[in-house]
């Protein structure tokens, strides 16, 4: 007797089609409405890829940061650098530092002074005595006029201990200005619109043949804002490109393609014009959000079409789209179930816009399923485009390429399986070889203007980053003490003289030299030039405080029992950044004895009527700074993809095993979508690929856009071993029926991820190239392995 009862899914799946297409116009202007308030949010998304903007708020590294900040200011400084041929120190550079940093001065924020801090080579204090106090007298006078000739000042400023190394190259041709931001960094627009503001300056008639060039940490962070804001747009647009190339090719008719580009758009700008209500800001890792959505949303609509065209004989078109849209209706919930899920999984990772990119692609790929599955078939029935039913081939199964694949594959199924398992694990064997590359300046091509100037001001200035290092005393002694001042140089000196990334190091014993070459008696001072007793030490103290200076506050604080010891460094990769902390760690062992070898940070206990701790270190010595921040962030991201790729994987399987309702089954199909993306990260490491904040994401995402072929063989196979079909013939006729549809999706997929390419973010080019080949090759496993295990091992 013939079933005729709905299940409860069959019968769901009718009201939804009722409901959607049963007023096809009223359907379309509700959904159109709605998603136009959502849309409207896209005028509050910005971007800004500040440093703790990665990290949650109660983050140790923040806290860390806040800390150094509140103790000793800020060290994301402002960098410009002028450059003159003719000769050191000549009047040209001289006029045009001094004219610039007293339009740097002049520069506001919202009616107060933007910058603080401006230092040159000509008005940096140098210290000497005149008629028995204490003289800071910068190179310059008030006119810009120089005190000494200038080869004589040239040699005074290199001889400088604390700005020596910072300020001039070592032929004088070059004069720097740094200069510190003085309101918060983080604060988005403020730091764009100063950066605008000096970027404008250097580059008016007055400096253009000084060669200025502005680097920073935050001025870094605003170009890559730039970068991201103007990519992430072309992504979207290429992806977009593709996927209606791709949709021209297969349907040929403009209805058939405007459904599928219109969901895709929309459910893009809609989920960006949500970050923007919520207020989540996009960054570098966002870049691909748009790309994401778009290139694995493609699939639903191209579903609905194929069923619809391909109908059983006899059906009207309406009824034809009906049936199309209930029998794919299931099947692309699960894959836009199990593509969420794999990016849904970095909802475990530290960092925030990680979580926020899993989050808002997962909800774009749910997006663009509903869209796909209410404007596809609505503006068909609107439209009305001619019906032309595919009817099937009446060419034998036997003749067809995939067919004859699958007979060849099968009939040496354990063979096929075992030489691919093989070659899996020759690629994985490049794992070990994998480095990780925690620079987010490397995140720029080399033909890049910023990175440019960042390398030319490392290669001659002797690095543009900071590192810093604070270090407590022990109880009951303060950094006044020679002992310890003794020991702060010789860990600095250490450092510099073992990393070749390290350039120069800045502590409380450098500013103790340079107060003890102007004023002690050489007896009273060691071979370092560092006073030789406690009483030296504080006298030199004692005539600085009367000069009213402050500078020693920015590297001793809490009566001198907390010191920084200030590192100028390259950009450097995350093992490069690990080394130096290992070293600073060993160097800090050695020559102090109160150090153990743990680092950690920790926070004082809330102030009486207070909720909020206060920030303290109350630890023997920590690390923060730029570099650190950025290797932190880098590993914790790497890390935490880790974390997030074995949660998918475990989600995923599970997923499998519910939708083809068997536990060894939903194993079985698993295997063949693992060894793709091991393998890819194993050429990475046998090509010297580094492992990055982009690339790390991949695996992630390809094993949740990866498994979507996965199902549809999977589900055909298990219906096909239920008729009585043994695992050789089942595996066979389910690749000649899906076979070319996972082709020509793999390739759409690996073509569309492959438009990221040309980006000068060569971290966004790497992951789009990676993931197009982890894609490659899943289809090539899925296409091979994946019937292969079946028929060999799989039991209907």
């Amino acid at each position: 007797m013939a079933r005729t009862s709905k299940t409860r899914s069959e019968q769901w799946a009718d009201s939804l089609a009722i409901l959607v297409m049963g007023r096809p116009l009223a359907t379309l202007l509700t959904t159109l409405s709605v998603l136009g308030l959502l849309i409207a949010g896209l005028s509050r998304a910005h971007v800004n890829n500040d440093g703790r903007q990665f990290f949650v708020s109660d983050d140790p590294m923040v806290d860390a940061q806040v800390a150094f900040e509140e103790a000793f200011g800020s060290d994301q400084r402002m960098i410009i650098v002028l450059e003159n041929a003719t000769g050191p120190f000549d009047e040209q550079l001289v006029k045009g530092a001094f004219q610039l940093q007293h339009e740097l001065a002049a520069i506001l924020y919202e009616g107060k002074p933007a910058l603080k801090d401006i230092f040159s080579p000509f008005s940096i204090p140098f210290v000497s005595e005149l008629d028995g106090s204490v003289d800071f007298s910068p190179l310059a006078d008030a006119t810009g006029h120089l005190r000494f000739d200038a080869k004589s000042s040239f040699q005074k400023v290199r001889e400088h201990p604390i700005y020596g190394k910072s300020l001039t190259n070592n032929d004088g041709r070059i004069a720097v200005l740094t200069c510190t931001y003085a309101q918060d960094p983080s604060r988005h627009h403020y730091t764009r619109t100063v950066n605008r503001a000096v970027q404008e300056l250097v580059q008016a008639p007055q400096y253009a043949s000084l060669n200025a060039q502005v680097v920073g940490s935050a001025v870094f962070g605003a170009a890559l804002d730039k970068v991201t804001s103007e990519e992430t747009v072309i992504f979207g647009l290429s992806s977009l490109g593709v996927c209606v190339l791709a949709l021209a090719l297969l349907f040929r008719r403009f209805a058939y393609v405007l459904g599928p580009i219109l969901s895709l758009i929309l459910s893009t700008l809609m989920t960006v014009g949500i970050m923007g209500w919520l207020g989540n800001t996009l960054n570098v890792l966002h870049a691909l959000l748009p790309t994401s959505i778009i290139i694995t949303g493609l699939g639903h609509s191209v579903h609905i079409i194929n069923a619809y065209l391909g109908a059983p004989e006899g059906m009207t078109p309406k009824d034809a789209l009906y049936y199309g849209w209930k029998t794919t209706l299931l099947p692309s919930f699960i894959t836009a179930l199990t593509t969420a899920a794999g990016f849904l999984s970095m909802m475990l990772a530290p960092i925030v816009p990680m979580r926020s990119l899993g989050l808002f692609v997962a909800f774009g790929v749910f997006s663009c399923f509903a869209l796909s599955y209410i404007l596809v078939p609505t503006l068909i029935l609107l439209l009305k485009p001619s019906y032309v039913p595919r009817r099937e081939s009446r060419e034998s199964n036997e003749s067809s390429f995939f067919s004859r694949l699958s007979l060849l594959i099968t009939s040496r199924a354990a063979v096929v399986s075992i030489s691919l398992f093989a070659l899996a694990l020759t690629m994985m064997a490049g794992l070990p070889m994998l480095t990780r590359d925690a620079s987010f300046l490397h995140a720029l091509r080399k033909s890049h203007p910023f990175r440019q100037s960042v390398e030319f001001v490392d290669n001659t200035l002797g690095g543009s980053s900071a590192f810093e290092v604070v270090v407590r005393a022990p109880k009951g002694r303060s950094f006044r003490e020679p002992e310890l001042l003794r020991n702060l140089y010789r860990v600095g000196t250490r450092l510099v003289q073992r990393h070749e990334g390290v350039h120069s190091a800045i502590s409380p014993a450098d500013i103790f030299i340079e107060l003890g070459r102007a004023f002690a008696k050489p007896s009273s001072l060691d071979q370092f030039g560092l006073p030789k007793s406690i009483d030296a030490s504080e006298g030199l103290l004692l005539m600085l405080e009367s000069a009213d200076s402050d500078v020693m506050n920015s590297f001793m604080v809490e009566e001198d029992q907390l010191a920084r010891l200030s590192f100028r460094t390259s950009y450097l990769s995350g093992d490069e950044v690990e080394a130096l902390i290992d070293s600073i760690r060993t160097a800090l062992v050695k020559h102090f004895d109160h150090i153990q070898s743990d680092i950690a940070w920790t926070a004082s206990p809330p102030q009486p009527g207070t909720n909020t701790p206060q920030k303290a270190f109350g630890v023997p010595f920590a690390y923060t700074g730029n570099t650190a921040l950025a290797s932190r962030v880098n590993k914790a991201i790497i890390s935490a993809q880790v974390d997030s790729f074995i949660l998918a994987v475990i989600v995923v399987t599970m997923l499998l095993m519910i939708v083809l309702q068997s536990f060894r089954l939903g194993l079985l199909v698993m295997v063949p979508n693992l060894f793709p993306i091991f393998a890819t990260y194993g050429l990475m490491g046998w090509f010297g690929l580094p492992v990055d904040f982009m690339t790390s994401t991949v695996a992630v995402g390809a094993i949740g856009v990866a498994v979507d072929g996965t199902i549809h063989i999977g589900t055909k196979f298990r219906r096909l071993g239920a008729k009585g079909h043994s695992p050789q013939e089942a595996a066979v006729r389910v690749m000649t029926s899906v076979g070319k549809a996972i082709f020509v999706t793999s390739i759409v997929l690996a073509a569309g991820f492959a438009t990221a390419f040309p980006s000068m973010m060569i971290s966004v080019a790497m992951f789009g190239v990676i993931m197009a080949l982890s894609l490659l090759l899943a289809m090539v496993y899925d296409i091979i392995m994946t019937p292969a295990m079946l028929a060999w091992l799989g039991k209907t």
